[in-house]
């Protein structure tokens, strides 16, 4: 039922505030650059507010996501991939972790980094802080 290849996935509960970066573009532009590859948007974590773990990820000088090698970053919620990496998907909700890892051990796992503040709303807590932080 998707009419474009490549597509946008995107979270609703993080945000970065309009006119601080525009990451869409570069992650289109990596995305064309690779074959067959997952393009996530990665945070650094001193940018992120409202996230309670070290990293997700680690982002490497190549633009190349591992586990282990490169800078810590955050998934920022946003991903461009292929249809093809939903071919074999199931029906109902799934995670997208599972495309992540297979995209992982596939060497086809890239990251873009935000350069702007990044919020995590998820959560009454992190919502909060959010809401205290942008009302300054």
């Amino acid at each position: 039922m998707l009419a474009s290849d490549p597509i946008f996935v995107m979270n609703t509960d993080a945000f970065w505030p309009a006119g601080q970066d525009q990451p869409l573009e570069r992650m289109i532009g990596r995305f064309e650059a690779e074959d067959e590859a997952v393009v996530l948007l990665c945070v650094h974590p001193r940018r992120a507010t409202g996230f309670d773990r070290s990293h997700d990820f680690c982002l490497d000088p190549m633009g190349r996501i591992t586990h282990d090698y490169g800078a810590p970053v955050i998934y920022g919620g946003v991903a461009l991939l292929g249809k093809s990496w939903l071919a074999d998907a199931p029906d109902g909700a799934f995670s997208l972790n599972d495309i992540f890892e297979a995209a992982l051990e596939r060497e086809a796992l890239f990251g873009v980094a935000l350069d702007a503040d990044w919020y995590h709303v998820g959560d009454p807590q992190a919502l909060a802080e959010t809401e205290r932080l942008l009302a300054r």
